[in-house]
């Protein structure tokens, strides 16, 4: 079943020269990030294809992790956040059920949620999050002991393609009213109210799940599926992006396509559906089986026998697939001498060119930031020499325009 993951990266059109592939899966380098895929089998549990982006490494495990984490899986398109405490590394995981896809539609559909998964990352890579919001550092990953120099196009075909299919929200609601003609024995004991943008369940322990035509901020129309409680919380807010972070965590080793997230006044877990991944679901007549196991996956957070058997992976302590890739300890100092980007919006910044050739700005508190976390054998290098020397010669020059005006 590797060869499925071989059939992703090739439908995504990256290079064999930014590919690795070992007995257990498949990865890829599009930009700046590492991609691993892998189909996990094991007894009579359906095969599962599982990818995961790795972004930051050296993460505290900390308050500030919890809250960043909850602000990234509460926004999140598809796949789920995650921390590995062994190892630091917080990565984009997500996993599907390979028995509720068509065939022919099977390598589609995994290029769609693994090329969402590289975008989003990839986005928070190049903004910096990692450094700034983190005080982490950006997990740049190698291929053969060499860096990228510039990002595959996959980023933009992939955003352009959600983009157009968002715009409207016939095939959301297409897919709404399929789900609805099953929804009896997909969650058998609750009970039901319909319309046509949305249907509501509710059981008899007080949890609530809501499919529903939802248009998401930055991508557009799409199916929101979301499992929430009626019971608030009544823990300070800190405490709940906690208790949503270890959920996450806790349920990193059999992912699905969503994730736990505070929501108002409690916890929810949300999968949101783009009509981008509802175009290819929707070929499966009379059942679309992809949604319906997403829905059937939400609600088993609530109760955890809706879900039949799953593949337990080889190591079951184990958050990620692959937390570590080789070359790991030469790319951790080229991260750490990439300055910050703090986007061409920030005020009183200074715009230069990244390593993948994408115009950037610096502030100058991210300068000192980035200044202050170099090692001593950073300072003689080239690049950083260079980018320090440029950098404070601008800050001079405008100071110096300034004290003249």
């Amino acid at each position: 079943m590797i060869k499925l993951c071989e059939d992703v990266v090739a439908r995504l059109g990256v290079e064999p020269e930014w590919t690795v592939a070992a007995a257990d899966g498949v990865g890829f380098v599009a930009g700046e990030l590492g991609v691993w895929m892998t189909v996990e089998e094991k007894g009579a549990a359906p095969p599962r294809f599982r990818a995961e982006v790795r972004l930051a490494r050296q993460v505290p495990d900390d308050e500030t992790i919890s809250e960043f984490v909850d602000r990234l899986n509460h926004r999140g398109l598809l796949g789920c956040w995650v921390h590995d405490q062994p190892t630091g590394i917080l990565a984009l995981s997500a996993g599907i059920d390979l028995s509720t896809t068509v065939r022919e539609d099977t390598v589609a559909i995994a290029a769609q949620v693994v090329s969402s998964m590289v975008a989003s990352a990839e986005e928070l890579a190049y903004k910096s999050a990692p450094q700034r919001d983190l005080g982490a550092a950006k997990a740049l990953t190698l291929v053969g002991g060499v860096r990228r120099k510039g990002e595959h196009p996959l980023f933009r075909r992939h955003t352009g393609t959600v983009l157009e299919q968002g715009r409207t929200a016939d095939t959301a609601r297409v897919s709404l009213c399929l789900a609805q003609d099953v929804m009896l024995y997909l969650v058998p004991g609750w009970t039901f109210e319909h319309d046509t943008t949305a249907t509501t369940c509710e059981d008899d322990q007080g949890f609530v799940l809501v499919v529903r035509v939802a248009q998401h901020p930055a991508f557009g129309y799409g199916l929101m599926i979301a499992l929430g409680s009626q019971s608030r919380l009544t823990i300070p807010a800190a405490d709940a992006h906690r208790r949503a972070f270890e959920l996450n965590r806790s349920e990193a080793r059999r992912p699905g396509l969503g994730a736990w997230a505070v929501s108002g006044p409690g916890l929810e877990y949300r999968t949101f559906l783009p009509n981008s991944l509802l175009e290819l679901a929707n070929r499966d007549l009379p059942e679309l089986r992809l949604v319906s196991a997403v829905i059937r996956d939400t609600a088993a957070r609530a109760r955890p026998s809706l879900v039949p058997l799953r593949a337990v992976a080889e190591h079951p302590d184990r958050t990620l697939l692959k937390p570590d890739w080789a070359g790991d300890t030469e790319a951790e100092i080229l991260a750490r001498r990439d300055p910050i980007n703090d986007g061409l919006h920030a005020p009183d910044s200074y715009v230069w060119l990244d390593r993948l050739g994408r115009a950037a700005a610096t502030t100058e508190s991210s300068f000192e930031l980035w200044r202050s976390r170099l090692h001593p054998v950073d300072v003689d290098d080239p690049t950083v020499a260079g980018y320090s020397d440029w950098f404070q010669r601008e800050a001079a020059h405008r100071h110096g325009k300034r004290r003249t005006s």
